[in-house]
């Protein structure tokens, strides 16, 4: 299993089945960034979100059908701003991560004929203000170190 960059959209999945994983806040703001390129291509994810737990470190698996199901993971605390430059909470993001992990894991050894594989923009370093050296340890570690597939798209190349 390995971790795959492609140029593309994270929206639209190259291989399936497939989880979307994503960085949610804990003030439950859905309306800049990726969350907008979710719920225009899956209407309906944010209506689902706006139901859960909006607390920092709640996790929480939507599945959506059709063979997606979306990893929302409540790692940023507050916005990004000059006040508060690097929302994003690592440790919870590392937690999230093995949480997804171990569940996408869980799920492969159920029917192992169609593994699920996760797809993910470079989740943290947008509106949550991280930095990828931190976050793709965590990625390989979590996820690619429990035998999942896992997919990072970058709209145009970095």
């Amino acid at each position: 299993m390995s971790l795959h960059y492609l140029i593309g959209d994270a929206t639209k999945p190259c291989v399936f089945p497939a989880i979307i994983a994503h960085i949610t806040n804990d003030e439950g703001g859905w309306g800049k960034g990726f969350v907008l390129a979710l719920e225009a291509a899956f209407p309906g994810v944010r209506a689902r979100w706006k139901r859960i737990n909006q607390t920092l470190g709640h996790f929480w698996l939507d599945e959506e059908g059709a063979g997606v199901g979306f990893a929302h993971i409540c790692a940023q605390s507050g916005y990004l701003s000059v006040y508060n430059p690097e929302p994003l909470n690592y440790l919870v993001l590392e937690s999230g991560l093995a949480w997804l992990g171990h569940r996408v894991w869980q799920m492969n050894q159920k029917d192992p004929r169609y593994p699920i594989s996760v797809h993910m923009p470079r989740i943290g370093t947008g509106l949550a203000g991280g930095r990828w050296e931190t976050i793709e340890p965590f990625i390989v570690k979590e996820l690619v170190g429990r035998g999942v597939e896992v997919y990072v798209y970058d709209l145009e190349k970095k």
